[in-house]
């Protein structure tokens, strides 16, 4: 890029301000302080940080975010006739509305004319490239973190069979469990936590000496961008992301046009910093500080995802940075020790207080001590102390300071919940990091004793669960899955997980014992499981698809084969109606939709009509299969919201007038075109100036 080039960035008044910045001094510091990135302190209206990345051209144009080693010499300064800028960002108003400010410029002239503190870093002129850090993710800001999902098996359908004599038991269940647990389980277990592209992305990078920024310069620029970001967006002016190279940042980014990305570009820079200086101590300082700035900020931010998502990557450039320091073997394992003091003070503070996006990833960085024999005493002391302090009282900010006060405040409650729940969340993860962490050593036996000790977490019951499933033991998976079941609330018996995917478990735990069942064969505890999904289907599962109806019809199937027809009709069904009738004492009924199947199928007409008279919406499923034995009744029930006099009063939505036509078209099969006429005629004529009902039944009268 040549001076006159570079001066057209700039607006002409802009430019001349920052050359009057640099020669009169303001420009107080510049360093490069990872490939590619320069880091400047302006002294304008406050001291403003400033960040300018750049590419660099040898053989041709680099794609990495780095400056060619070649390019800078001590004497002469950096040749602008060979690189180009990717981006520049500065804290002060100006900037961060998306224009190349004076001081932007001012950092600018500071490198080009070689005043930059690096060349006191590197006296022979050399630069690391970009490519030698991993150019392509490794510490890129567009370099997003992959997710992983579980296998998910298909369910097997089961075939009706129409006799009076008890069918044979089904394997189906047991089958499709069995090939799920050999899958997901492996050798020992999938690792929940670990990451292993840390490892890939840490051996394409190499010992570096960039010097570390200052905590206090760390947090300034941090909090400066944040506040920046803030200020701009509190003015409603337009946000320009013209000055954003599309290189540098992904369209995600800015989601509603908002670039949410901009409040991070400091943290961005200080972790930049962390993993390109061999001060790892300081560097993970640095790290933990800017993102306790980060999660605070996330209050003041709109955009939750995009922040979150923003935040996930920093978080990504820990990991890295704790496992390239596990790795340089000439590391103090006191450096290491302190590093993860650092983190699992920043993971406490966070688990006692509230949620924090960050928390999980940053506690997930303890595991790259894991497999390293030399430290891995600090991995083992770290965990514990967390599983100790996840199993303290929860710090909640709304708790009383009166011993004997009670909390009345409905807001507080409910945030006291979220808190206590989010509490339990962070000891499942502390579980799953532990079962990595002993995987990842080697000591499986007490990965083995670690999951029976916490067998009420789902992900360690699932390994034991699996492990006596291999061993084709399912005895003990009954035993297991029950201590399990015992040890959460009901709703978390039928609940899916990532380890109990819903296509293999549509009901959660309760598939588990079907499988122990079946491959026992006991006959008696299959019909009871059977019984207790179809009664209760409408309590535990309200969140109906159309997959989960398909599992709840062959669950019906499925009992009455193995039944029979003659235990079916005079034991089995009535007893379901009475259970799915009657609930704790009460004579009322819930939303069934397998119950609804069974109604259908075994046609049920008395009963249905009474289930329809009590579930709201009911009727509409299943006018068509009860109307034709009792038409007069089921089409009462149907228009049973048009009876009275107010059915039309106030606002009315012409989807709600075309509703009552499309109900009445449904009852011309069974009550005759002319009774529809009629009914039709007379409802128009009680609301004659609903001029939208009439248009929407003049096909009817």
């Amino acid at each position: 890029m040549e001076f006159s080039a570079m001066s057209q960035l700039f607006g002409s008044r802009v430019f001349e301000r920052g050359e009057s910045y640099w020669r009169d001094g303001r420009v107080e510091g510049v360093t490069q302080i990872a490939p590619g990135v320069f880091h400047g302190e302006v002294r304008g209206g406050s001291l403003y940080d400033v960040t300018i990345r750049v590419h660099g051209r040898g053989d041709g144009w680099s794609d990495a975010t780095a400056v060619d080693s070649a390019l800078l010499s001590p004497s002469v300064g950096l040749s602008t006739a060979d690189w180009t800028i990717q981006s520049c960002s500065c804290t002060c108003p100006s900037a961060v509305s998306g224009h190349y400010c004076k001081h932007c410029a001012a950092v600018l002239l500071a490198i080009v004319h070689g005043a930059s503190d690096e060349q006191a870093h590197h006296p022979d002129g050399a630069i690391p490239s970009g490519r030698e850090m991993g150019v392509g993710g490794t510490v890129s800001d567009s370099s997003p973190v992959l997710s992983a999902s579980p296998a998910r098996m298909p369910t097997t359908t089961p075939t009706t069979m129409s006799t009076d004599d008890p069918g044979p038991i089904p394997h189906d269940t047991y089958q499709a469990v069995r090939s799920y647990c050999s899958s997901w389980y492996g050798d020992h277990g999938p690792l929940l936590v670990w990451d292993p592209r840390v490892i890939d992305e840490c051996e394409a990078m190499r010992r570096m000496s960039f010097p570390c920024l200052s905590l206090q310069q760390a947090g300034r620029m941090t909090e400066s961008a944040v506040q920046s970001y803030l200020d701009f967006r509190d003015d409603d002016d337009e946000w320009d992301d013209d000055r954003w190279d599309n290189d540098e940042f992904d369209e995600s980014d800015w989601s509603d046009g908002d670039g949410v990305t901009a409040a991070f570009t400091g943290a961005n820079d200080v972790l930049d910093n962390a993993l390109a200086t061999d001060d790892y101590e300081a560097a993970m300082r640095n790290a933990v500080a800017v993102m306790n700035i980060a999660d605070k900020s996330l209050e003041y931010l709109d955009s939750s995802g995009d922040a979150d998502e923003c935040i996930g990557r920093l978080v990504w450039k820990i990991r890295l940075l704790m496992e390239k320091a596990t790795r340089d073997a000439d590391i103090n394992a006191a450096v290491l020790k302190a590093m993860v003091d650092m983190l699992v003070d920043a993971v406490h503070d966070r688990s006692q207080v509230s949620w924090s996006v960050s928390r999980d990833g940053m506690a997930a960085a303890l595991l790259s001590l894991s497999s390293n024999p030399r430290v891995r005493h600090i991995a083992d002391q770290a965990l514990s102390d967390l599983e100790h302090d996840a199993g303290l009282p929860i710090i909640s900010p709304f708790a009383s300071t009166s011993a004997d006060s009670t909390v009345t405040d409905s807001t507080a409650v409910g945030s006291v919940a979220e808190l206590e729940e989010d509490s339990q969340q962070c000891r499942s993860t502390l579980c799953a990091l532990r079962h990595d962490d002993l995987v990842l050593a080697g000591e499986f036996d007490r990965a083995e004793r670690y999951e029976l000790e916490h067998i009420e977490d789902v992900a360690m019951a699932t390994f034991a669960v699996s492990r006596a499933a291999l061993a084709d033991d399912f005895g003990r998976v009954r035993e297991l899955a029950l201590r399990h079941m015992r040890a959460v609330p009901e709703t978390s018996v039928w609940r899916a997980s990532e380890t109990l995917p819903e296509t293999t478990f549509p009901y959660g735990w309760i598939t588990v014992l079907i499988a122990s069942a079946q491959r026992l064969g006991d006959r008696a505890e299959l019909e009871h499981l059977y019984r207790r999904i179809i009664a209760h289907g409408g309590k535990t599962m309200p969140w109906y698809d159309d997959a989960t109806l398909e599992d709840g019809k062959a669950c019906a199937d499925e009992l009455r084969t193995l039944v029979g027809g003659r235990q079916w009709r005079e034991r089995t069904l009535p007893a379901i109606i009475e259970e799915c009738e009657t609930r704790d004492g009460e004579n009322r009924i819930c939303e069934n939709r397998i119950y609804e199947y069974l109604l259908q199928s075994e046609h049920l007409d008395e009963q249905t009509l009474e289930y329809c008279s009590r579930v709201p919406g009911a009727i509409d499923r299943l006018y068509d299969s009860v109307a034709a034995s009792q038409p007069v009744r089921a089409t009462a029930l149907l228009l049973e919201s048009y009876g009275g006099d107010r059915a039309f009063v106030g606002t009315v939505s012409r989807a709600e007038y075309r509703k009552v036509a499309d109900r009445l078209r449904r009852a011309i099969p069974f009550m005759g075109a002319a009774w529809v006429a009629a009914y039709a005629r007379s409802l128009s004529a009680k609301y004659p100036r609903r001029v939208n009902l009439k248009a929407a039944l003049k096909g009817l009268m």
